[in-house]
């Protein structure tokens, strides 16, 4: 009499388990990818607020702000934007994958503002460090970062 095998073979969990691997390892890294682009566009969309809010400080007081951060006064020379600098409260988490700073060019009539990437996931971007001036000048490592 023929006896029903039930269940699986050795080899067929183990083919099944070197399937998976082979997945993850192709998957994860295209993952990661996915991540810091979309960081990325994080941070993009910041600059281009920040640079629309120093477009609206500058007809309010003639001259762009020098602080990202700084509590909103009616004196232009103390006066910064009331921004985030970090991309943290965009994305709802503890963690901060780009810092923003912004550099004026005396008397405060340009700016250049510039996203520096942070963190271990951020850090190991090939796009570096993005910029946009006050002539809407978008800058970065490679070409198709912005």
């Amino acid at each position: 009499m023929k006896r029903l095998a039930l269940g699986f073979t050795l080899i067929e969990l183990m083919t099944v388990v070197a399937i998976i691997a082979l997945l993850v390892m192709i998957g994860f890294p295209t993952y990661e990818n996915f991540v810091r682009r979309a960081n990325r566009v994080e941070a993009q969309s910041l600059l281009l607020r920040i640079g629309s809010e120093q477009e609206k400080f500058f007809s309010t007081f003639n001259r762009y702000s020098g602080d990202v951060a700084g509590a909103r006064t009616g004196i232009p020379a103390t006066s910064g934007l009331a921004m985030s600098d970090t991309t943290e409260d965009l994305t709802g988490t503890d963690q901060a994958y780009y810092t923003i700073t912004v550099a004026t060019a005396d008397p405060f009539t340009s700016y250049v503002l510039t996203a520096t990437p942070m963190g271990t996931m951020q850090s190991v971007d090939s796009c570096g460090d993005m910029t946009l001036d006050d002539r809407g000048n978008k800058g970065a490592a490679t070409v198709r970062c912005w």
